[in-house]
């Protein structure tokens, strides 16, 4: 009796550690965040570059260094031509490890304030000292280039104003789930995601050095890259495209000549 108690209860154990075992071989499905608030969202998509490509269009690895500006832009604008002026294109700001430090101060310029993973963050805009070569508190587009690994995504953000009511902010994320999780739909993240929907078509840069459709991903349910650093760029908004107010305005004038012109007797 005592024998078939014992093999019972090693039988039992037997099962129990082999469930265990399974279990621990499968890991556990990744989970995107929901975020509550996204401010001005996850930015428009330009696109991922890698900073070790196989050919000479890819992206240096962006950071601080005031030289790497200039050659980060004209990056961007080799597979986007006319974004900005190269000249008036400038750092806003660039964390170490991920958010570890930023090069701002609090209450100054570009930086990521609140990780919600090793993958997505919150990030603050709140403008510059008033100075020759400052934007000042005017809005300003902004370009926040996200690393990790050896791939660099790229996300615009348009007329980011450091007085809107509530701040700006908005959030990036090397994580492509999370962006789809957090984002009406595909289309307006500016992402392709069939990767993603469809396994077995995975949106993958593969030999390529860029791609304007999709960000590098691990494959669906492992957990994403993590992100390294992040840097951001700010050019000043193009004034010479008119404003809708502007444009009233002009509306309005052409229609009032043109009002007098009719009423002018003839001669």
């Amino acid at each position: 009796m005592k024998i078939n108690r014992f093999s019972a209860f090693m039988g039992a154990s037997a099962l129990a550690l082999t469930m265990a075992g399974n279990a621990m071989a499968v890991a556990a499905a990744w989970t995107p965040p929901i975020i509550a608030d996204t401010g001005l969202g996850f930015g428009l998509f330009l696109g991922t570059w890698q900073t070790d490509p196989p050919s000479d269009s890819g992206m240096p690895n962006p950071s601080g260094n005031a030289d790497n500006v200039t050659a980060v832009g004209n990056a961007i604008l080799a597979k986007h031509p006319g974004l900005f002026p190269i000249d008036e294109f400038k750092l806003a700001g660039v964390t170490e490890g991920f958010v570890t430090s930023n090069s701002n101060p609090d209450g100054t310029g570009f930086r990521v304030e609140t990780p919600i993973d090793g993958y997505t963050a919150k990030w603050t805009y709140e403008g510059f000292p008033v100075g020759p070569d400052s934007p000042g508190l005017e809005p300003v587009d902004l370009y926040i280039a996200v690393k990790y690994s050896t791939y660099v995504s790229v996300f615009r953000f348009d007329l980011v104003d450091p007085e809107m009511p509530g701040g700006a902010f908005g959030y990036l994320s090397s994580d492509f789930a999370t962006i789809l999780a957090n984002t009406a739909d595909a289309l307006e993240a500016g992402l392709n995601y069939d990767g993603f929907i469809q396994p077995g078509n995975q949106c993958d840069l593969g030999d390529d050095d860029f791609s304007d459709q999709c960000m590098k991903y691990n494959p669906p349910g492992n957990s994403p890259l993590g992100v390294s650093h992040v840097t951001a760029y700010w050019p000043p908004i193009d004034r010479s495209v008119p404003e809708p107010a502007s444009l009233t305005l002009l509306g309005a004038g052409l229609m009032g000549l043109g009002y007098i012109g009719r009423r002018r007797p003839r001669a």
